[in-house]
């Protein structure tokens, strides 16, 4: 058994570089296509699990590999991405960049109207733990997701998987092979 936790494909939002956050930006012609793909590759493995966060974006994925591999999906809240409020969702990332990076370096300080960077790791970190806890013996487990649950899934990892997520260090993401309609292996522990 595996579990990969898939990004969605792509928004206008991503092409426009703003912020979507928690706002629920639905798929564009390009992120339709991203998860055609996605339906396309996952509907030739053994696919026991599928959960998805309930933002359509994802959860849109979602669909479409469950339509090709006959599995359910599972949504769920805590897969959405961080939420960092109104002052910052909506808004061009150049823009936002550096009060971002300062709530990462204030974490536990939640942007008005969002959560505090410390309680979405723990939030990604746990959920991610539960899917573990409920995969099943055979066939390949998928999370559909977004860009920042996968950074802070493959920096936890490479940390060491540490009993407090907040041990690892987030301010240096490897973002290869995260793009809109990738997918990321998260090891075994």
């Amino acid at each position: 058994m595996g579990l990969y936790l898939l990004r969605h494909g792509s928004t206008d939002a991503n092409s426009e570089d703003t912020v979507r956050g928690q706002i629920d930006a639905p798929l564009n012609a390009e992120g339709k296509q991203d998860a055609k793909k996605q339906a396309e590759k996952w509907g030739k493995e053994p696919v026991s699990a599928i959960y998805s966060s309930d933002l359509s974006r994802a959860l849109d994925c979602a669909k479409a590999i469950s339509a090709s591999t006959g599995v359910a999906v599972r949504p769920t809240r805590q897969l959405r991405t961080w939420g960092r409020g109104p002052d910052i969702e909506g808004k061009p990332t150049k823009s936002v960049q550096a009060l971002i990076d300062s709530y990462i370096a204030r974490p536990n300080i939640a942007p008005r109207g969002g959560e505090s960077w410390a309680a979405f790791v723990h939030r990604i970190i746990h959920a991610l733990q539960f899917i573990e806890s409920q995969g099943p013996k055979f066939g390949d487990v998928l999370a559909v997701t977004h860009l920042t649950p996968i950074i802070v899934v493959k920096d936890w990892v490479k940390a060491g998987r540490p009993a407090d997520p907040m041990k690892a260090d987030y301010r240096n993401p490897d973002l290869k092979s995260i793009d809109t309609g990738s997918d990321y292996y998260v090891p075994d522990s």
